[in-house]
C-alpha cells in the first residue's frame, strides 16, 4: 500500500475591486481597494493605476502618506508632501487622479487612510 504524500501551499494573495474608472482621451485611470486588508502605515488598502502608452503609474494611499510610482524605464517612488519647495510639483493629471481619490475614500468613508488635501508635490523617497 502506497500512501502519497501532499504539499500543501498557501500564499497572501490579494484580492482587489474596482471601484471607479475613468478615461481621458489615451489614459486610463483604475481605482482599486484591496480585501480582506487592514490599514496600517506599511500596507495599503486603497491605490489608484494610470494607463497610459504601456506605462503605468500607481498612487498608493497608506494610514500616515501617499506615494507614487510608475512602471517606466525611470523606476523611482515619490513621497506625496505637503510643504513649500517639492521636488516636483503635482503635474495637472496628479490634480485629477488625487482628488478623485479624495472623493472616492470620503465615499467608501475608510478615514483611516491618508487624504492628499492640500498637498504641494512631491519627493523622492527612500522607501
Amino acid at each position: 500500500m502506497t500512501i502519497g504524500s501532499f504539499l500543501i501551499m498557501t500564499s497572501c494573495v490579494q484580492t482587489s475591486t474596482l471601484v471607479s474608472t475613468s478615461n481621458i482621451s489615451n489614459l486610463q485611470i483604475r481605482y482599486f481597494k484591496l480585501d480582506n486588508t487592514k490599514p496600517n502605515s506599511k500596507k495599503t488598502t486603497f491605490y489608484a493605476r494610470t494607463d497610459s502608452s504601456g506605462i503605468q503609474t500607481y498612487y498608493s494611499f497608506f494610514s500616515t502618506d501617499i506615494y507614487k510610482t510608475s512602471s517606466g524605464q525611470h523606476k523611482s517612488v515619490y513621497k506625496l508632501i505637503y510643504t513649500d519647495n517639492p521636488s516636483i510639483k503635482l503635474s495637472s493629471l496628479d490634480s485629477i487622479v488625487l482628488d478623485k481619490a479624495t472623493f472616492i475614500l470620503d465615499s467608501l468613508k475608510d478615514s483611516n487612510l491618508a487624504r492628499p488635501r492640500n498637498a504641494t508635490g512631491f519627493i523622492i523617497s527612500d522607501k
